[in-house]
């Protein structure tokens, strides 16, 4: 028999015993709706989160900080004492990089740019003057991605824009993000004698809610620059000391800007790339998968058992058409490929149905989720299907099936056709 012949003769079998089959592929179909539950909420996951740490800046950008070295802080688990004759204090500035810091790596082969990182504080934003609302203003990296809902990004250098969030609008008494575009506010905040100061920002565009988008508003690295300089007046030690800086190696692919981490990692720094980043983000997201995962692997080994007892009841049931087979000269290893593709008809048909019932399910709860709890994420679907992940768990319930399978078949395969003929 052909393998279509014997593919046909298989699902046929199934039907002569439906309630059994139906109940062992409804187990099957637990385990795979399972699974693919939960590698739905982990790649929905996934998309969004990066998605977002892939607008913090252009793929050939890496943060650069200087390394907290652990014997500062004593080993994991231990409290260091303090020594009256050690070398400094420690304060976080005094891992903080400096005007040399910057040039040593600005001067590093294959850097085009370097963009320090300011530290600065904020206290309100008004536009009447009437109601004042707290904020955080972020620094604005040239070319970092935000989704906006009205208007445009910063351009270089406009120390005179802002992006606001979409949850100020409202406040600010703006009745949509398209009226808010081109309105002026007022930022206030303290200068280094302590008094309070106001300057004006232009509302260059709106920021969908998001994970960079939701909280803070962001102004350009000259605007921050100058608010830098004016908080740090009294406090040359800190003017001159940056948290981090945005190092750029401009159309650089992956292996030169591997380069150029390295080469600067190689001076003490401690530089970072949007795909490390990316990648860490992914290790703990899939920490978290495979914890879930584990449930959807438990019903799957559950049903596994259900098609062995289901195969050899089938065995017992059909010893004399076994026989019959064989006595017309069917082989043992059609015999075994005949079983062998019952269970892995039954894996087939209880996974496909699993996959297409979450997706179902995914689908009314994507929408459900973005009318509530996360109407204010943009983009972020709860469960999401990627067609590679979904024929991957296909796979693997066939191939466990299948293995379920081969007892039975074994079985099936070894049967005497003299003595089966016989068997009542």
């Amino acid at each position: 028999m052909k393998i279509l012949d014997l593919l046909a003769t298989a699902n046929h079998n199934l039907l002569k015993n439906k309630l059994r089959t139906i109940l062992t592929i409804v187990a099957i179909f637990i385990g795979a709706l399972t699974l693919s539950l939960t590698n739905g909420l982990g790649s929905g996951a996934k998309g969004y989160i990066n998605d977002q740490l892939q607008n913090i800046a252009p793929e050939d950008t890496m943060e650069v900080r200087r390394p907290f070295p652990q014997e500062a802080f004593g080993s994991l688990g231990d409290v260091s004492e303090y020594d009256p004759e050690g070398t400094e204090s420690i304060s976080p500035n005094t891992f903080f990089l400096t005007r040399d810091d910057l040039i040593a790596i600005e001067e590093t082969e294959g850097v085009t740019s370097v963009t320090p990182v300011y530290q600065i504080t904020t206290e309100y934003i008004t536009r009447t003057g009437e109601g004042r609302y707290s904020i955080i203003v972020g620094q604005y990296i040239d070319e970092m991605q935000l989704a906006l809902a009205a208007g445009e990004l910063l351009a270089p250098q406009d120390d005179a824009g802002l992006i606001l969030p979409k949850r100020y609008v409202e406040p600010l008494g703006l009745s949509s993000p398209e009226e808010a575009i081109g309105r002026t506010v007022t930022v206030g905040f303290l200068n280094g004698n302590e008094e309070l100061v106001e300057r004006d920002l232009s509302i260059r565009g709106i920021a969908e809610e998001s994970l960079l988008g939701s909280f803070q508003a962001y102004a350009s690295s000259d605007w921050v620059a100058q608010l830098h300089a004016v908080q740090t007046v009294n406090n040359p030690a800190l003017a001159l000391t940056f948290p981090a800086a945005f190092v750029r190696a401009e159309g650089a692919n992956e292996e030169e800007l591997a380069a150029v981490q390295e080469r600067i990692t190689a001076q003490g720094y401690a530089a970072q790339t949007v795909a490390d980043q990316l990648g860490q983000v992914n290790n703990v997201l899939n920490v978290i998968q495979i914890g879930l995962n584990v449930f959807g692997a438990i019903a799957l080994l559950a049903a596994t058992f259900g098609i062995i007892n289901t195969l050899l009841m089938a065995v017992y049931e059909r010893t004399r058409e076994i026989g019959l087979m064989k006595a017309l000269g069917m082989h043992r290893r059609q015999i075994f490929l005949l079983f062998a593709l019952e269970a892995l008809s039954i894996g087939f048909w209880g996974g496909a149905l699993g996959i297409l019932a979450s997706v179902g399910i995914g689908l009314i709860a994507n929408t459900i989720a973005s009318n509530t709890f996360l109407e204010s994420f943009e983009g972020f679907d709860l469960l999401a299907f990627p067609i590679v992940s979904s024929l991957g768990i296909l796979a693997i319930v066939m191939v466990v099936s299948f293995l379920a399978g081969v007892l039975p078949a074994l079985r099936a395969s070894r049967v005497n056709p003299i003595e089966a003929l016989r068997y009542e």
